[in-house]
């Protein structure tokens, strides 16, 4: 279901009407008719956030009306993302990065992170991992955290990341997820056997650096 019928949907249970939705969230009838009847780009997720409030969602409901609007704003940056990473249709490759560490980090969390395909089926083919590679590694770059490892395989990808105490794991993981499986389904509309390209669940343990070097070698093996 497209975000404009999701709106529609959650307002229409709400017993509230476009004009209502103007006057709560202080935008114009015009903005809200926009969103609703004309497929408009949906709105940032602070105004989603914002919204689900008023419609009074459940966690299920909300997750679906995020994730949505996530999905339908990410197609209007996918010309960006082709430019950066492809070259005449080729993806970048991730050896083509350089990674280096943070500048300045002082009390650093390393953790292994690990996440599965939809029912763990094989559904990472060479293109794929090449995009979950490449798009992985430059999110974790814009966030100035350190990736130490990463492995991916036809069902499973796995991650070493260092990241500072006041950072959220839960939340970067989320996103990671988030971003990769809209771009996916976006690239490769036919790789998913359903809407979820990811398990909704995910492992992750923390590391010290003493364990760091053997736990790079474990992901290797496995």
């Amino acid at each position: 279901m497209k975000f404009s019928q999701l709106f529609k949907t959650y307002r229409q249970n709400a017993h509230l009407s476009k004009s209502d939705i103007a006057r709560l969230t202080d935008k114009t009838i015009g903005y809200i008719q926009k969103i609703e009847d004309h497929d408009y780009t949906p709105p940032t997720f602070d105004f989603c956030n914002h919204l689900s409030e008023i419609f009074k969602l459940t966690s299920d409901d909300k997750t679906t009306f995020l994730q949505t609007a996530f999905q339908e704003r990410i197609k209007n940056d996918i010309k960006f993302f082709n430019y950066i990473y492809t070259k005449k249709n080729q993806t970048l490759l991730p050896d083509q990065y350089t990674e280096t560490e943070p500048e300045s980090v002082s009390i650093q969390c390393i953790y292994q992170i690990s996440w599965f395909t939809h029912l763990k089926k094989p559904m990472i083919t060479k293109n794929i991992k090449q995009l979950l590679e490449a798009t992985i590694q430059n999110r974790i770059k814009e966030f100035n955290f350190y990736l130490h490892h990463i492995q991916i395989d036809t069902i499973k990808v796995t991650l070493l990341l260092e990241i500072p105490p006041e950072s959220n794991i839960l939340e970067v993981i989320n996103g990671l997820k988030s971003l990769t499986s809209g771009l996916v389904h976006h690239q490769f509309p036919d790789a998913a056997i359903s809407d979820q390209f990811w398990q909704p669940d995910y492992t992750i343990h923390t590391v010290s650096t003493k364990t760091l070097s053997s736990a790079s070698t474990t992901i290797e093996i496995n």
